[in-house]
């Protein structure tokens, strides 16, 4: 899903109903570039909710593909940490569009509590960053 634009009427219910049918779905690789999500009645974009709903349901997501471009740093702080709601036991983050100090904003909650390993890398000519996010342990991360 490239430069879609969203508009939900009911944005938590419908993120529910996506989130549940994602559960069983075999989904390892899903790119959202330029997706912009817009809760209608409160007018407030809503990017990191959509996307938590396909870290935290799809079991065998490996790769994420997106950019940061145009989320606050609050957004980006809590996509980082919606990341640790993974269902497998890594993935790779790839931003499009995004600097360093993105990436580091992203992961920077991730990181100080050491229950995951974290490497980040540039490659190409472009503004592409990869982050590889893994857990360091096999205990339950569920984040409450």
């Amino acid at each position: 899903m490239c430069n879609w634009i969203i508009h939900l009427d009911e944005a938590v219910r419908t993120l529910k109903s996506v989130a549940k049918l994602l559960k069983s779905s075999p989904l390892s690789h899903i790119k959202l570039d330029g997706v912009v999500v817009m809760d209608r009645p409160k007018k407030q974009r809503i990017e990191p909710q959509f996307l938590h709903a396909f870290l935290a349901n799809l079991p065998l997501l490996r790769w994420l593909g997106t950019t940061l471009h145009g989320l606050s740093e609050d957004q980006i702080t809590t996509l980082g940490n919606y990341c640790g709601d993974m269902r497998g036991m890594e993935i790779d983050v790839r931003l499009s569009d995004s600097t360093i100090e993105n990436a580091r904003l992203m992961t920077s909650s991730l990181g100080m509590d050491g229950k995951f390993d974290i490497r980040v890398s540039t490659f190409g000519t472009t503004n592409s960053i990869l982050i590889h996010i893994e857990k360091t342990s096999t205990k339950s991360l569920s984040r409450k």
